[in-house]
This record gives C-alpha cells, structure tokens and sequence, in this order.
C-alpha cells in the first residue's frame, strides 16, 4: 500500500512540475497573455503567438496595414531594455503620437525569439543587431532594408526620441 501511495505521489509532484514550467519552451501551459509586452501604445499590434511563423505573421500583418491604407512596421522589443520600455510609454504621449498616425505597427518581444529564428523567417542576417528596432516592413514579410537600430536610441537623450522617430519616418516614406 505504501508503495502505491509514494507511486502515486510521484506522479503528482512530476505533473505539477510540469504544469508549472515557464520559459519560451512551455508557451503551451501559461498561454500567449505571459508573452505580451507590458505596455502596449495606442493603436500598436501585439498579438504574435511565437508559435507561428514569424515572416508568415508579419505578410498577413503587411496586408493588413496596406488594406487600411498605412505603412507597417515591426518593433522588436525587450522588457529589459530601458529604450525600448521609454518608446513605449512615451508612443501615446501628444508630442510623439502624431509621428505614429497612418503606421501600422507590430510589436516582437526579442526576448522570446533567437537571433537565429528571426534572421531565417524575417531578415536578411545581419539587418537585426540590438533592440530596440524599428524597421520598415516588406508586403512579403520581410524587412527590405530601411531600419533603426538601439544605437540611435542608446545616443538619443530623454527628449531625442522624435528626433530619431522623425528622421526614420521621413527617410522611409522618401
């Protein structure tokens, strides 16, 4: 009897493990909500499951903003990323929403991605360095080339970020 209680206790603990895995491996047992950024802005897209495709996900997403008449972009992202975290919270702020009207923007959190993944579904290898990115996005699901990296983030100040915003924004709509 007492073997078949421990037996039956070590099952137990094995499926409450189990059911308690977190990590980009266990999406399936806590589902997409653990995976969605903190802070979305006002009108942004953030809903990529991280088990689908990613270039399939970003062609639909393409097609979507084209048949509402906007530009799309992909915005890769981390949690842990100061900038990324400033973008976001300032993206609804008057002096910096007006820059995002007619944009269709997708967010990715880099965090549950590898380099290796996104640079085989999305990027030409080495388009994508640091986060934050910002990047124009291809009706195929690509990124054709026009992109702003952490760098211009890292060197802009508190109040730069309409500056950087501005110059990618004016430069990709040329």
């Amino acid at each position: 009897m007492t073997t078949v209680r421990n037996c039956w206790s070590l099952l137990l603990i094995a499926a409450l493990l189990s059911a308690c895995a977190v990590g980009p491996g266990s999406r399936e047992s806590i589902g997409i909500s653990s995976y969605l950024p903190k802070e979305v802005p006002d009108g942004w897209i953030a809903d990529f499951s991280y088990d689908e495709n990613l270039r399939d996900y970003l062609r639909r997403q393409s097609h979507l903003a084209e048949r509402s008449g906007k530009q799309a972009f992909v915005f890769f992202f981390a949690e842990w990323c100061a900038p990324c975290v400033r973008i976001r919270n300032r993206a609804s702020d008057a002096d910096l929403s007006s820059l995002f009207e007619r944009k269709h923007i997708v967010m990715i959190n880099f965090d549950y991605m590898n380099l290796d993944q996104i640079v085989s579904q999305a990027f030409v290898p080495g388009k994508i360095k640091v986060v934050p990115a910002l990047a124009l996005l291809g009706k195929d699901g690509t990124v054709p080339g026009q992109i702003v990296y952490g760098s211009a983030w890292r060197d802009a100040v508190q109040g730069d970020d309409e500056r950087v915003l501005r110059g990618f924004f004016d430069a990709v709509s040329k």
